[in-house]
């Protein structure tokens, strides 16, 4: 399961991209459409499990489970990675 820290925030840019700002770091990150999208499930469900984001993006996105899985990993390793989500054992 994954959930946003405290302290970081998102603004809509564009319809396709958003920034995200970390007020513990004062970073700023951009997300492209398929990371907005991604992030977007995680903040409106404040805790969301890879397999609930996979099962919505491929009903928005024209790709394959196992490359869009890939994807969904990569980009939810660098949002822990850049400590702007946590993983947590907590359940919907």
């Amino acid at each position: 399961m994954y959930t946003i820290k405290e302290d970081v925030y998102v603004t809509d840019i564009s319809e396709e991209q958003s920034i995200i700002f970390d007020y513990n770091n004062s970073m700023y990150y951009s997300l492209d459409n398929f990371s907005k999208f991604i992030w977007s499930l995680i903040d409106e469900n404040d805790v969301c499990n890879i397999n609930d984001i996979i099962v919505s993006a491929l009903n928005k996105f024209d790709v394959s489970e196992d490359v869009l899985r890939n994807d969904v990993q990569q980009f939810l390793d660098s949002l822990i990675k850049a400590e702007l989500v946590m993983e947590t054992n907590e359940k919907k």
